[in-house]
């Protein structure tokens, strides 16, 4: 009897739970879904007594010998609402959703828009910023549609000024800044090049949008697999289909001894729409500084395109355009960085020697150089001044760089002649103008590159970076070992699936290794490395 009162009584929650199981059935068809267990400890790189719940997987993440599946759940109104505010005004604007990360529902997540130029190029915003009342490029575009790339009105491309160029309708004229992209009757291992950075595939008609989800901006202490957010990322300025350069670039670093985010293939979905390849990467943010820096809990700051590390003057503000600080934002401020900035600025040659290493992790910084200069990264500190974070470590008192970003490494931003890009390059606008940016748009050579790289000491540590780098990443084969890893898992895919056009990605991944190839070529001829072994 009580048995069936209680029944009478809880019915209407039963009859709810079965509402929302069959909803679930129907909106997400044959997708496995997982309950997650909410797991409270401890965590923060400062005293904290916040609970943090960490979600669990029995798949890893990061796992990059598999192909890993997320879905986000957003509806299609915030979804287009979240692009149509970047267009209107460039604010990356958070949107609560679900995401599904194989097979586990993450309930209560932020997701925002993430990058810069390909975010720019594909919604068809035009460099130059977003400027209220201004007849902008933006409104020209054709707005995309599930993914389709808008089209390109005469004289509004999105590109910057001077670097305008007329799509065909396959393949792509010689450019500067090529990218490999098949081409119509091509064979196999044949490529064309794809013209100026900012424009659209063509070739494939699509475009792929890059977020970032923060498992912890809604829920407090939320993590999932100990991370408090992961970057959903795609090729570089311009199309690729295998999107090798940042996982191939990345294990190789690490093999160096150089930190750098993992990463590993996704199959990426909005809402149920059909799945794209992505890249998941590991975001710079205070759970990567746990396991990454010696002493967790200093302040990170992210430097922003054009940050030439020029000191101005003591005030903070003169440098928001330059960098961004990501932790300790409530109890920590920017004033040491403005120290090393004037220090760098200011020290003349013979205090600069002696006193660099109490400002900077020195033998760090000389590996940075050498992985992105022998990998020819241009998209970092030594070439567009960006895509680089400095860390304060406070035990230490001292800044060490991390990589981060390295999506068009492995010369897919230099293009014609990258294999031979210099070993000691320092860029200036000039050199950079040559490539269709225009000078100073990215502001000059690195105050700091320069300055390191003309001091005898520290060049010369530098180089016998460049000799270690090169013994791994060429001589033990890292980068063709890495290439193997990272397309095998295309490779075993069935053969009936539509994630990616597998010739096109064939023809992608022979690319990059051709690109290995002569860039080990060029290498061996180097005065520095010719008798390396």
């Amino acid at each position: 009897m009580s048995r069936n009162m209680n029944l009478r009584r809880n019915w209407p929650v039963a009859l709810l739970a079965a509402v929302v199981l069959a909803g679930l059935l129907i909106g997400l068809g044959p997708t496995r879904i997982i309950a997650y267990i909410s797991n409270p400890g401890t965590t923060g790189t400062q005293a904290s007594s916040r609970t943090s719940y960490t979600i669990q997987n029995p798949i890893d993440l990061f796992d990059d010998t598999q192909m890993h599946s997320i879905e986000m759940l957003i509806n299609e109104q915030d979804y287009d609402l979240m692009l149509e505010t970047y267009r209107q005004t460039g604010e990356k604007d958070y949107f609560r959703t679900d995401v599904v990360i194989d097979g586990v529902i993450v309930r209560d997540v932020g997701v925002r828009l993430k990058g810069n130029s390909l975010l720019r190029s594909a919604l068809g915003v035009r460099w130059g910023g977003f400027r209220p009342g201004e007849d902008r490029a933006a409104e020209a575009w054709q707005r995309p549609a599930d993914g389709q790339a808008p089209a390109f009105p005469e004289g509004a491309d999105g590109q910057p000024p001077g670097n305008r160029q007329t799509q065909p309708e396959r393949g792509f004229a010689e450019g500067e800044n090529a990218r490999f992209l098949p081409q119509a009757g091509a064979g196999d291992g044949e490529v064309a090049r794809q013209g100026r950075i900012g424009t659209l595939a063509a070739v494939t008609g699509s475009t792929k949008i890059p977020l970032l989800i923060k498992f912890d901006k809604y829920i407090d202490g939320q993590t999932y697999q100990g991370l408090q957010a992961i970057a959903i990322r795609t090729y570089g300025a311009s199309y690729d289909e295998a999107m090798l350069a940042e996982p191939v670039t990345n294990a190789v670093a690490r093999q160096a001894g150089l930190p750098a985010a993992r990463t590993c293939y996704t199959s990426f979905t909005v809402d149920g729409k059909p799945p794209a390849l992505y890249v998941v990467s590991e975001v710079i943010d205070s759970a990567y500084l746990q396991a990454n820096a010696a002493h967790p809990g200093g302040v990170l700051f992210k430097a922003e395109v054009g940050s030439t590390m020029e000191y101005t003057d003591d005030n903070p503000s003169s440098y928001t355009g330059d960098f961004s600080q990501e932790t300790r934002k409530n109890d920590a401020d920017m004033s040491h960085l403005i120290e090393f900035l004037r220090f760098i600025g200011q020290a003349d040659d013979a205090r600069f020697a002696s006193e660099l290493p109490s400002w900077l992790d020195v033998d760090t910084f000389a590996l940075y150089l050498a992985v992105n200069n022998l990998l020819v990264n241009r998209d970092s500190i030594a070439g567009m001044n960006n895509n680089y974070y400095l860390y304060l470590d406070e035990t230490d008192q001292r800044f060490i760089i991390f990589l981060w970003d390295t999506n068009e490494s492995l010369g897919q931003l230099v293009g014609g002649g990258s294999a031979e890009y210099d070993l000691y390059y320092a860029r200036t606008d000039t050199e950079l103008g040559r490539g269709g940016f225009g000078g100073g748009m990215f502001g000059g050579e690195n105050r700091l590159v320069a300055r390191f790289l003309a001091n005898p000491e520290y060049r010369a540590l530098y180089e016998s970076k460049l000799i270690a780098v090169y013994r791994v990443a060429f001589l033990d084969k890292a980068l063709e070992t890495s290439v193997a890893q990272v397309s095998s898992v295309i490779e075993a895919l069935p053969d009936d699936s539509e994630l990616v056009d597998i010739g096109v990605y064939n023809q992608a991944v022979q690319a990059v290794r051709t690109f290995i190839a002569q860039r080990q070529a060029y290498l061996a001829s180097a005065e520095l490395l010719a008798e390396v072994e």
